[in-house]
């Protein structure tokens, strides 16, 4: 009969000798949840709005090519950086 490998032991956690807590902390904790919420939302607007504002310097570079008189299809590539995800239709 084949011999078995030992079994594997864990190592033990040290032991803690004494919890602090700091109420300070517990607390901007605990009250937290509603600043950091606001803090999020804050950032996702301002990041919507710097969006909207390159869409809309992208739309009027493209205006000013077309009334230049390249066209559409020259430079259009280069200048749409757009993604598959944007909500805003290209102007055609």
């Amino acid at each position: 009969m084949a011999k078995m490998p030992p079994a594997k032991r864990r190592k033990l956690a040290p032991k803690v000798e004494e919890v602090t807590f700091d109420p300070a902390a517990r607390h901007d904790f605990l009250t937290g949840f509603h600043k950091r919420k606001l803090q999020r939302t804050r950032q996702a607007q301002e990041a919507a709005e710097k969006r909207a504002r390159e869409e809309a310097r992208l739309h009027r570079k493209r205006v000013r090519i077309f009334r230049e008189g390249t066209g559409w299809d020259t430079d259009l590539d280069i200048l749409d950086t757009r993604t598959a995800d944007s909500r805003v239709p290209a102007c055609h």
